[in-house]
């Protein structure tokens, strides 16, 4: 696929002298306003200033309609029919790599003295590429108009509610319904920690891997279908469901897949974490090397997913005081016996202990991610980020510190200045893609995960190489093949002929590492 050299600016300068007329004492607050709506889909550019707002969109339709659909939503509640057009100008132009600056850079530039307000212009950039991008998209009736300067004044006559953003994922915010306070498994928010249904699944059972290969429609869809049939769903865990069948059900990879977003809180994970007989920190790109070399470790740490906490405790507590036990997972395994009896004072105790202890980088990070999600939960958000700043500091190629930064931002207001950080970790690990667009935390940031997977998207799949990477990948296609296409073109064969499925794309990217 050919690389993307283009972006869309959107320029908007803001005549305040009339803006103070109209609106006196507000206007300020109501152009503030208007920035931030539009830097959640889009990225404000550097040189950016209060006089001339400069903003970067991945596509024109994105700007036009990020554009309208926040100013009018800001005319409802603050413009009055009598006081006019809004006073603002307006250009977007299509901006490529190698462009020089554009003439209208600078708020005392010549052109913006002859614009009308509340009018949209488009630069000749953009008005020779206006069919190719806009083909299939829906808009109001429209007409150009010359206006001189190299300028087509751009003039609706259709109903403008017509021109809305694509929400990829609508169904998002069903997760943090409900009266309960946000599971810490989890992030649901219609049940407590010890009856999370995250506690019926084990590291084999998960669906993230495979969910992104459905359509966003369809995974919007089915998501709202689980979380109208959750009792149901959660029944179903509750018959330990098997591998075959989350690959045979859509639904139950999309409610297997949600709970995978938060994997490295729940239960599974600790347990997982105990028994590796892998030194560093796996996360969510787990494997499934283990050793259980504790039986009161083990024990404990099942008693507790069944709810038997007075033995769970009991197992804990003797492996955490035996001589050369795993003193730091039974900690852990205690703090989560707290969690689930609802003594928020016992478990903070417990993690407190735990860091006390950690002595390995796998201990420390994850040690870390409890620590911060905890502190988030209890109502000190300033403490969660303080916590995982510094960590993410010391590993910078972690993606669930990575994440957790991320959401601990987000949920503290600062949404629009994640982007690129988000962007950056999706690209290195396209599960994040899938987290991005499911997680109820990024609610904060509801247009954020949109603008994420629009750029990989390829006939509504998530997952958009799939077919034409394998294909390029198979015996005897032409062309110079990369370290990950060797190897699987070595493997095709047995995979081809087995019996079983091939395997999805993320398990050959995660067995054969990046390209070089």
């Amino acid at each position: 696929m050919k690389e993307i050299d283009h972006s869309t600016l959107l320029a908007i300068r803001p005549l305040s002298y009339q803006g103070e007329q109209v609106l006196p004492g507000r206007w300020s607050a109501f152009f503030k306003a208007l920035r931030n709506l539009l830097v959640q889909v889009g990225i404000e550019a550097p040189d950016s200033s209060d006089d001339l707002l400069l903003i970067y969109y991945d596509e024109p339709f994105a700007a036009l309609s990020t554009f309208f659909e926040s100013l009018q939503s800001l005319k409802k509640q603050q413009w009055q029919a009598g006081m006019g057009a809004v006073p603002i100008q307006i250009i977007v132009h299509l901006h490529r790599r190698k462009d020089p600056p554009v003439d209208f850079g600078e708020a005392t530039a010549p052109v913006w003295g002859v614009l009308q307000p509340e009018t949209v212009y488009l630069t000749r950039a953009l008005k020779l590429q206006w069919s190719l991008f806009f083909a299939g998209k829906k808009m109001p009736a429209h007409q150009f108009t010359d206006a001189g300067d190299g300028l087509s004044q751009l003039s609706f006559s259709g109903d403008l509610s017509e021109l809305k953003r694509e929400r990829l994922f609508t169904g998002r915010f069903l997760a943090a319904k409900g009266a309960c306070p946000e599971c810490f498994y989890c992030g649901m928010a219609n049940h407590a920690p010890a009856h999370c249904p995250s506690k019926q699944l084990t590291m084999e059972t998960r669906g993230l891997d495979r969910v992104g290969y459905l359509s966003f429609a369809k995974i919007d869809t089915l998501f709202k279908q689980i979380m109208a049939e959750q009792k149901k769903m959660a029944e179903l865990l509750a018959a330990n469901i098997d591998g075959a069948q989350i690959r045979n059900d859509s639904a139950l990879q999309v409610y297997v897949a949600y709970f995978d977003m938060y994997l490295v809180y729940q239960p599974r994970f600790l347990n997982y974490a105990a028994f590796s007989l892998f030194s560093s920190w796996d996360g969510i790109g787990k494997t499934d090397r283990v050793k259980v070399d504790s039986r009161n470790l083990h024990s404990g740490f099942d008693c507790l997913r069944v709810g038997k906490y007075k033995q769970a405790l009991d197992f804990l507590k003797a492996e955490s005081q035996a001589l050369g036990g795993k003193q730091f997972y039974a900690t852990l395994g205690l703090a989560f016996v707290a969690l689930e009896r609802g003594r928020m004072g016992d478990m903070a105790h417990f993690l407190q202990i735990a860091n006390s202890t950690a002595a390995t980088e796998k201990e420390k990070i994850y040690i870390s991610l409890l620590t911060a999600r905890f502190h988030r939960l209890a109502g000190h958000p300033w403490k969660a980020e303080q916590l995982i700043s510094s960590v993410a500091n010391l590993y910078v190629d972690c993606p669930e510190v990575q994440y957790s930064l991320i959401q601990t931002r987000v949920h503290d207001g600062k949404a629009q200045q994640q982007m690129q950080l988000l962007r950056k970790l999706a690209s290195g690990d396209r599960r994040y893609f899938m987290i991005a667009l499911m997680d109820p935390a990024m609610l904060p940031a509801n247009t954020m995960p949109g603008c994420i997977t629009r750029k990989t998207r390829k006939q509504g799949k998530t997952w958009p190489r799939r077919r034409r990477f394998s294909q390029s990948c198979r015996p005897g296609s032409a062309g110079k093949k990369t370290r990950r296409c060797r190897i699987i073109s070595r493997c095709w064969p047995i995979w081809k002929n087995s019996s079983g499925a091939a395997p999805s794309m993320m398990f050959l990217i995660s067995r054969t590492g990046p390209n070089p």
